[in-house]
C-alpha cells in the first residue's frame, strides 16, 4: 500500500501496490493548516491561502486541458490492461520482449541461442522430459501468451491512441472536456 493525498480535499488515500494512481492524487502530503485557512493544490504543490489571480491565456488553458485529458487516458489504459500483468512481477514483465524474441527465433530454429529461455526452462522440469523439450514447450507457451496479450491489448491500445488523436485535434478546452474515456478492459 502507498499513501497518496487527494488534491481536492487533502485527505489521505491508500492505494494498493501496482494499481494506477487516480489523477486527483499526489504523493506529496499537504501541510497542516488551521481550520480558517484555505488549502489548495496549485501547479503541482500545496498552497495555503487564496489562489492567485492570473490572466487567462487561452492557449495555455487548452494545452493544460489536453495534457490532463491525455494523462487521464493513459491512467485508464493502464487500469484496463492491469489485469493482464497483475500476477507477474515487474521485472518479469520487463523481460517479455526478450522472451518473445527468443521464442520466435526458437520456433524457426530450435538450436538457436536463447539464453534467457534456456535458463528459465532449465529451472522448470515440469515443462518436459528433456532440456530441448522444456525449451520448446516454454517457447510455445510464451508465443501463445503473446498472441493472447495482443488480442486483448491491441484494441485497448488502439482506442487509447484514437483518444489521444481526438484530444490533439481539439481546439477548445470544452471539446477536450467533452471527450469520454472508454477503453473497455482486459478482464
Amino acid at each position: 500500500m502507498a499513501i497518496y493525498y487527494n488534491t481536492q480535499t487533502g485527505a489521505a488515500v491508500d492505494i494498493p501496490a501496482r494499481h494506477p494512481v487516480p489523477m486527483d492524487c499526489t504523493p506529496i502530503a499537504p501541510p497542516a493548516v488551521a481550520a480558517d485557512q484555505e488549502l489548495h493544490w496549485y501547479m503541482g504543490a500545496w498552497m495555503v491561502g487564496p489562489l492567485p489571480t492570473v490572466p487567462v491565456d487561452e492557449a495555455v488553458v487548452l494545452a493544460e486541458a489536453k495534457s490532463a485529458k491525455i494523462a487521464a487516458v493513459n491512467v485508464a489504459c493502464d487500469a484496463a490492461l492491469a489485469p493482464l500483468t497483475m500476477t507477474y512481477p515487474d521485472r518479469e514483465v520487463l523481460s517479455w520482449p526478450q522472451q518473445i524474441a527468443e521464442a520466435t527465433t526458437l520456433a524457426t530454429d530450435p538450436t538457436a541461442a536463447a539464453p534467457l529461455l534456456r535458463q528459465m526452462a532449465a529451472e522448470r522440469p515440469s515443462l518436459g522430459e528433456t532440456p530441448e523439450g522444456r525449451v520448446a514447450e516454454l517457447a510455445r507457451r510464451i508465443l501463445a501468451n503473446a498472441a493472447a496479450w495482443s488480442a486483448v491489448a491491441g484494441p485497448v491500445l488502439g482506442k487509447r491512441q484514437a483518444l489521444e488523436d481526438a484530444v490533439n485535434a481539439c481546439t477548445t478546452p470544452e471539446t477536450v472536456a467533452a471527450i469520454v474515456i472508454d477503453l473497455g478492459g482486459a478482464a
